[in-house]
């Protein structure tokens, strides 16, 4: 096969068979960011983003870092009470013996490197709320993506709302192309952070402790991965949303970003996890043919 002929069977990429697989409806936004070339699948639809609105949050709190208004070295008192339920292992669901104090740089990598609920609702509260993160993406030019819930009033609003109900409602959602968009500016370190700040949200992306088999699943082993999860409730069979964004770099050394979100699925979880893997194996493939 001429790399021609393989490079058009490539060139767009059809997810309808990964969502008859899943039961789901996927979004995917793949950019190769020195090339500038894109393959899309429903990327400008609006998926639930879940804990991947960590990602975009830590960029806001390291705005408010380079503004003076937080220190990264500033203590930030932690009580049982402040404590939110969640999978993580650093503060979530802990039972704290005494008040514990973490500093701003510990927990914007327990918020994105290990997903933590309680991190991230404390760093909310500390600059100033959701809609903060919202006027920071409006201000770098990210459109299609709106951070309005902290992680308390999320888990409420999908009780009260339903599954279906909470993903037509729209708050704390992205499309795959405005995800992709942020990756990028990440990537190329046009987020308008200072140099420290701009070298913290690349390691804690890079130390991304959860999704083992989502985007690195579908990857080369060994493949540079800076990437952020999020996963939302099962109900009756159902699963809210199952989501990996990040960039990695290929062996000539450039770079692709990918935004997959998998929302309403009614298979099992590794199942949505493997759709997510299946799409980063395609989104290297076409990066590969495309040069």
């Amino acid at each position: 096969m001429t790399s021609l002929l393989l490079l058009t069977l490539l060139a767009q990429p059809d997810f309808a068979a990964l969502e008859k697989q899943t039961g789901a409806r996927i979004g995917v936004a793949i950019r190769h960011i020195e090339s500038g070339r894109t393959w899309n699948w429903r990327a400008d639809e609006r998926f639930p983003t879940m804990s991947v609105y960590k990602y975009p949050i830590a960029i806001a709190v390291l705005k408010a870092v380079d503004a003076g208004r937080l220190r990264l070295d500033e203590p930030i008192t932690i009580r049982q009470s402040d404590i939110r339920d969640g999978l993580s292992s650093f503060l979530d669901n802990k039972k704290l013996p005494a008040p514990r104090q973490f500093t701003v740089r510990e927990l914007i990598s327990g918020m994105v490197s290990h997903s933590d609920n309680t991190a991230c609702d404390m760093l909310l509260a500390r600059i100033g709320g959701p809609a903060e993160v919202t006027r920071t993406l409006r201000a770098l030019g990210i459109t299609g993506m709106s951070v309005d819930l902290d992680e308390r009033d999320m888990d409420r609003e999908v009780t009260r709302l339903g599954l279906q109900g909470f993903d037509r409602d729209g708050r704390n959602s992205s499309s795959p192309a405005a995800m992709a968009a942020l990756l990028e500016m990440t990537h190329r370190a046009e987020l308008q952070l200072k140099p420290e700040s701009q070298r913290l949200i690349i390691r804690v992306l890079a130390e991304t402790a959860t999704g083992a088999r989502r985007l690195k699943a579908g990857l080369p082993p060994s493949t540079p991965l800076w990437h952020k999860t999020g996963t939302g409730h099962r109900i009756k069979g159902v699963n809210l949303a199952t989501n990996d964004v990040g960039f990695f770099r290929l062996p000539d050394g450039s770079h692709v970003a990918i935004a997959v979100f998998v929302k309403l699925g009614t298979v099992p979880d590794p199942k949505l996890e493997a759709a997510i893997a299946q799409a980063a194996r395609q989104a290297y493939s076409l990066a590969l043919a495309s040069k």
